[in-house]
């Protein structure tokens, strides 16, 4: 992704969205904190730390203060590596892999910064992802001899919900619906299912002329106290390799925890997986901390939408966003970040293609955050904030 300029001025409204001047890092020694906290309003740590251990949803404005607090270690971490070499040229491997905040913790900043791996989230983990344009891009990016590999879990959500299509089957469920059309009513029966489709798709067979690419499964037990990621079926040696060196880094990282509960995420994160790294590296978060959504671009992106719907209703809850009253009480998330160049577009889009989400930043249920990210520095620099009195304007298409 190309680093957004975040000393652009943005003055004018998109669907009656104020936008506010520019707030920086709150922790770059160039950027004055009291401005962030102006405007952003200040957050106790220690005390935002002990209601994520206890499950308990962050507000909108300690949620960001989470990201840009696991962003300083992102930085770091870049500006130590750009000191060595570059990212790579081509992609050895696109993992499709299911939104779910508790798939967290099986990548390490190398797996990006070296190895060539990149992750595309969408739940459901659905092979229509990539009939998106820029997504096509991806996939003439993989390299002479490369992988995809389509990664489901236990405890999928929209497996869950695929096997209740009509509690979705309202007009104000459609983008749900259709996502849901698109998804296997068993959970590595929609594995297999997506790569057969993936495996059969023009876009595939356009990407294949004069590379040889495999399409391989695999799939993440986390029903168990050791959570796991397998192969299914057959694959070369180079992606059993790799498989096994992520699920050792999955346990590792999720050692103590029970993820086999539901999925708990403060924030749904809407990012550009051609970036170079996935959300989570960027905000240093490991398992269920954030619900990652890939948006290639602000066209063709009813999956993301639709994954965006999910996370925020309940956390897969059939009853879905009904009023602020409603969230707060069922602990639901409550904060949308947009981590993309063409962050104008898709958040506007957000909120003309879905009345989920328009009703419940209306209602102050939600509130979302447009932010830039400079590849030079790692830094996220947050851009626009969006609560309910800015959204009080939008109507409805």
């Amino acid at each position: 992704m190309a680093s957004v300029n975040a000393g652009a001025q943005h003055a004018h409204n998109v669907f009656g969205i104020r936008h506010l001047e520019p707030i920086h890092h709150p922790d770059h020694p160039q950027h004055r904190k009291n401005n962030f906290d102006r405007l952003y309003g200040q957050a106790d740590r220690e005390h935002m730390h002990a209601k994520m251990s206890r499950r308990e949803m962050l507000s909108p404005i300690e949620s960001l203060h989470r990201i840009l607090e696991g962003n300083r270690v992102h930085s770091r971490r870049v500006e130590k590596f750009l000191l060595e070499g570059k990212m790579p040229a081509e992609i050895k491997c696109l993992l499709l892999i299911c939104a779910d905040a508790r798939m967290g913790g099986m990548f390490r900043f190398d797996d990006f910064a070296k190895e060539g791996i990149v992750p595309v989230y969408v739940a459901g983990n659905v092979a229509e992802v990539f009939k998106n344009d820029r997504m096509k891009e991806l996939l003439g990016k993989l390299a002479e001899k490369s992988s995809i590999i389509i990664m489901g879990h236990s405890k999928c959500g929209a497996v869950h919900c695929a096997n209740e299509k009509e509690n979705f089957s309202s007009d104000k469920h459609r983008n749900i619906h259709g996502l849901l059309e698109c998804v296997h009513h068993e959970e590595e029966g929609n594995v297999r299912e997506q790569a057969r489709k993936l495996n059969a798709s023009k876009e595939l067979a356009n990407a294949r002329k004069g590379k040889e690419i495999s399409v391989a499964c695999a799939f993440a037990d986390i029903v168990g106290k050791t959570p796991s990621i397998e192969i299914r079926g057959r694959a070369w040696e180079a992606e059993k390799s790799f498989i096994s060196r992520l699920s050792a880094q999955f346990e590792e990282a999720n050692r103590g925890q029970v993820l086999s509960e539901s999925q708990y995420a403060h924030a749904v994160v809407i990012s550009d997986p051609s970036c170079g790294f996935d959300a989570r590296e960027i905000a240093n978060c490991g398992a269920n901390e954030i619900f990652c959504i890939s948006a290639a671009s602000s066209a063709d992106n009813a999956k993301a939408v639709a994954s965006a719907e999910m996370a925020l209703a309940g956390m897969l809850d059939v009853h879905m966003i009904a009023s602020a009253e409603y969230s707060i009480t069922h602990n639901s998330t409550r904060h949308i970040v947009v981590v993309h160049e063409e962050f104008e577009k898709i958040e506007a889009q957000i909120i003309r293609d879905s009345e989920i989400i328009r009703d419940a930043v209306i209602s102050g249920t939600v509130e979302i955050t447009a932010m830039g990210y400079n590849t030079k520095t790692g830094l996220l620099s947050p851009l626009r904030h969006l609560v309910n009195q800015d959204a009080a304007g939008i109507a409805a298409p």
